[in-house]
C-alpha cells in the first residue's frame, strides 16, 4: 500500500513542512516530539488524530484543512489567496495562546467563507492592536 493510501488518504504534512522550510526535527520540537514520529506521521504509518492535527497545523501556520486537502505547491491564485488568509489569521490566533481555545478558534475559522473570513481577520487585528495598546 502506497503512503498516501494510507489512514484514509493523502496528507499533507511533508509538503506543508518542507513548504516551511523545517526540518522533521525542527517539526517535532515546535510540537513536542521526535523527527521520527514526524516521519511515521508524514508516511501514514501513525494515524493523525485531532490533536496532532491541531498541534502541527499551527506549528505550520496552516489550517488543519489545509494539511488534509491542500498540497501547497498546487493549486489556484483563488486557493493560494484562502491560504494566505488562513496562515495569518492561524498566526495571530496561536499567537495568543493563553486561551485553551484556541485550537477551536481555528477551527471555526476554517468552517468560514472566504467573505466571512476577511471580516474575522479584521476584528482579530482590531483586537490584537487593542490588547497591544491596552485599551
Amino acid at each position: 500500500m502506497a503512503d498516501e493510501e494510507k489512514n484514509g488518504g493523502p496528507i499533507y504534512l511533508r509538503e506543508w513542512r518542507s513548504r516551511r522550510g523545517m526540518t522533521q526535527t525542527a517539526l517535532g520540537e515546535k510540537v513536542g516530539t521526535s523527527a521520527a514520529m514526524i516521519w511515521y506521521l508524514e508516511r501514514g504509518h501513525r494515524g493523525i488524530t485531532v490533536k496532532w492535527l491541531r498541534r502541527l497545523a499551527a506549528a505550520l501556520r496552516v489550517s488543519p484543512t489545509a494539511l488534509l486537502e491542500h498540497d501547497p505547491s498546487v493549486g489556484s491564485k483563488a486557493q493560494k489567496q484562502d491560504a494566505a488568509l488562513t496562515q495569518r489569521a492561524a498566526h495571530l490566533i496561536s499567537a495568543s495562546r493563553e486561551s485553551a481555545e484556541w485550537g477551536d478558534l481555528l477551527t471555526a475559522w476554517v468552517a468560514l467563507s472566504p467573505e466571512d473570513r476577511d471580516l474575522a481577520l479584521k476584528l482579530v487585528e482590531v483586537l490584537a492592536r487593542r490588547s497591544n495598546t491596552g485599551v
